[in-house]
């Protein structure tokens, strides 16, 4: 199975609720109780298993390969950024390489770490 996908950037609560700011204007919503402050540099962790198709919200994502898998298909896209994203789907999409899309995650499903350390940051309700 393919690794967690990581992407650099910050922390952001422009609007009052906190957000993962990336390179290329990527932005992700996060869960409200996590006790990071705005400007924290930080490394956002999505398993492929857990992004999903979005028609209007999410990362956006360059096609660069599909590989249909038995009964899952395999996606590898580059962000506006440049950074190498994976995603799984149990359903089929009929994506052609030089596509953009856009894949989302649910906020519980989305993992974050220090920057600097690599250390997981918990939620308030984990600590």
């Amino acid at each position: 199975s393919p690794a967690m996908n990581m992407l650099r950037g910050e922390i952001t609560t422009d609007g009052g609720s906190p957000s993962f700011r990336g390179s290329g204007g990527i932005s992700v919503p996060l869960a409200t109780a996590l006790s990071i402050g705005s400007g924290e540099p930080v490394v956002l962790g999505i398993r492929p298993e857990h992004l999903r198709l979005s028609d209007d919200q999410g990362i956006p994502v360059t096609v660069a390969v599909v590989e249909p898998t038995g009964s899952e298909l395999q996606l590898i896209g580059r962000t506006a950024g440049g950074e190498e994203i994976v995603a799984n789907f149990r359903e089929r999409h009929s994506f052609a390489p030089g596509e953009t899309i856009r894949l989302t995650a649910e906020p519980g499903l989305i993992h974050l770490f220090h920057g600097e350390t690599g250390k997981r940051f918990k939620t308030r309700s984990e600590q």
